[in-house]
């Protein structure tokens, strides 16, 4: 007891060193040489301390690579050892925390990682000492016995008489009416779950989301798909798979339907809830709008559900009407061009899918679209890279969907649309962007490229990469850009809010058929949804045509290209 009396103290200590280290820091930018010497040597006092106070049960060891320090700390007379990886930034960075005890239950040391990891990193500046000391409070105040050393240790023969003679006790204690009371019913597992997912067709796999225990981050989601669910000894160590008992919820299409620790089951209604994952999809159809559906109805059932989920064909947009036209299928050297809202532009279709004669004159239909679209050709290196990294792992998943990828080359952000029907109006408009051009590299945010940030998507049939933090010099630019158009009285044929993106993927008709979905699994590119791609300098402006061909460099063919 006056052992821990000691640590709490001498933490105290060791806490308003690194407070006063860290102001110090923060008092002058001239001063930052000095600051780092006072780092390292607050660093080595700290070891030399915890190796003075922990005699014989703290262990320093050098280690190279991204952590400069491995530091072992075995509290007296518990059965419990802490490792510390700290890296060059510590202590303003949190130390990685690995715990191993043979005596603590995987369940409470999950629980114990995840407490010291947010009061390290709710706590500036932690010492190691005061995370040991609050992590031994933790396990007094859940009356958790860490006494491995000094308690007899019971052969499994006595551990499981115990155990038998406590289940006889209990039972003749308990009045059959009040056994019958407290009893629980038996939940399914999570392995249940799992296989109920994968064999039940009228679930889509890819609406499930996971959310497990990882070992060093705590708790995390993933998609369903995007695990192994095969036994965890027969995969390799590059597949995802991990444990069941990690498994703590399952969500469909973000509502938690089962999850092991309030005891909820409504998958298969298990727990008393009374309620099935067929109740769920049949609420949450009913609050879109849409019809409940019967049991019997079978896979029919999930052919509309998918449709009607993901798409609507009357209202389908994506603000990027030049995507909406045409989207490659191949590698863009004599690769083939398909009209994803028209069947009629698939090879050997006829015009009478699609045109009512009566009602709708295809001539003026064509002409209220855009057939030329002004963007800028994203040419930072880096963007193309993740671009590229992005498409390479969708593809490796689904090696269908590698017709739907823009190639690299033809990555563009667009900027307007617009509809020139000769070559005179062509001209027109190749004359006005000359005569702007002063003007709107006047206006262009030289000092700020445009941040591409994470993987998003339209209505799940387009992947696109995001701007974040979008400055508001670039929308006055197109802004600018729009009022000289109109000025020079070519029309603008833009039917969506501006959106600036750079379109990655876009699933076409004949691809989707072949794979037997109208959309693009979220899965396959939820893990990019916080990738930084790149900065992209607004340099250049390029009047492109919407059609087939492409220029040598695999680009839109370009009535005009300017550097601004």
């Amino acid at each position: 007891q006056s052992t821990w009396g000691v640590f709490r103290e001498e933490s105290r200590k060791a806490d308003i060193i690194y407070t006063m280290a860290s102001t110090e820091t923060s008092t002058s930018a001239e001063c930052q040489s000095v600051d780092d010497t006072k780092q390292s040597l607050t660093l080595e006092e700290e070891l030399s301390h915890l190796t003075t106070q922990f005699k014989g049960q703290c262990k320093v060891i050098d280690t190279k690579g991204r952590f400069i320090k491995t530091v072992k700390l075995h509290p007296e007379n518990l059965d419990i050892v802490f490792n510390f990886k700290l890296t060059d930034s510590y202590p303003s960075s949190v130390p990685v925390i690995e715990i191993r005890s043979e005596s603590l239950e995987e369940d409470d040391m999950f629980d114990l990682h995840a407490f010291m990891i947010q009061t390290a990193e709710s706590t500036p500046n932690s010492s190691l000492e005061s995370l040991v000391l609050i992590a031994v409070e933790w396990l007094q105040d859940g009356h958790i016995n860490l006494k491995g050393n000094t308690k007899h240790k019971k052969s499994k023969t006595e551990d499981r008489n115990e155990k038998r003679e406590k289940r006889n006790r209990l039972k003749k204690s308990k009045h059959p009416e009040e056994k019958e009371k407290g009893k629980k019913p038996p939940m399914k597992t999570a392995m249940d779950v799992v296989k109920r997912i994968q064999w039940d067709k009228a679930l889509e796999q890819d609406q499930f989301i996971v959310g497990y225990m990882d070992r060093i981050d705590g708790l995390k989601e993933k998609y369903f798909n995007a695990f192994s669910w095969e036994d965890i000894a027969s995969v390799d160590y590059t597949v995802l798979a991990i444990p069941k008992h990690r498994i703590q919820y399952f969500k469909y299409r973000g509502e938690i339907v089962w999850d092991k620790r309030s005891r909820l089951d409504n998958v298969f209604g298990s727990t008393g809830s009374n309620k099935t994952i067929k109740d769920v999809i049949a609420a949450l159809d009913g609050a879109t709008g849409k019809d409940d559906v019967s049991d019997d109805e079978g896979i029919d059932h999930e052919a509309n559900h998918v449709e009607s989920d993901y798409e609507d064909n009357s209202e389908y947009t994506d603000s990027d009407s030049d995507d909406d036209i045409n989207v490659i299928c191949g590698n863009g050297q004599g690769a083939s061009y398909y009209d994803v809202d028209e069947d009629m532009c698939e090879p050997g279709a006829s015009n009478q899918d699609n045109d009512d004669d009566d009602t709708y004159d295809k001539y003026w239909r064509d002409k209220l679209r855009p057939n030329y679209f002004i963007a800028l050709r994203i040419t930072d290196p880096d963007i193309i890279h993740g671009v590229q990294a992005v498409q390479d792992s969708i593809f490796s998943n689904e090696p269908k969907l590698k017709q739907c990828g823009i190639p690299t080359n033809a990555l563009h952000l667009t900027l307007c649309t617009v509809g020139l029907e000769t070559p005179e109006q062509v001209q027109n408009a190749v004359k006005c962007l000359k005569e702007a051009q002063s003007e709107l590299s006047s206006i262009v945010p030289k000092d700020k490229g445009l941040r591409f940030k994470g993987a998003d998507n339209f209505f799940n049939r387009v992947v696109y990469g995001k701007v974040v933090d979008c400055p508001t010099e670039f929308y006055d630019f197109v802004e600018h850009l729009k009022l000289c158009l109109n000025e020079k009285g070519i029309e603008i044929r833009d039917y969506h809010e501006f959106i600036p993106h750079i379109t990655l993927m876009k699933i076409s008709r004949p691809v989707s058929r072949a794979i037997g979905k109208k959309y693009i699994s979220p899965w396959l590119y939820s893990c990019f949804n916080e990738t930084e791609f790149g900065f992209q300098t607004v340099d250049n402006l390029h009047l492109c045509e919407m059609g087939d061909d492409r220029q040598e460099d695999g680009f839109y063919v370009t009535a005009v290209s300017l550097d601004i």
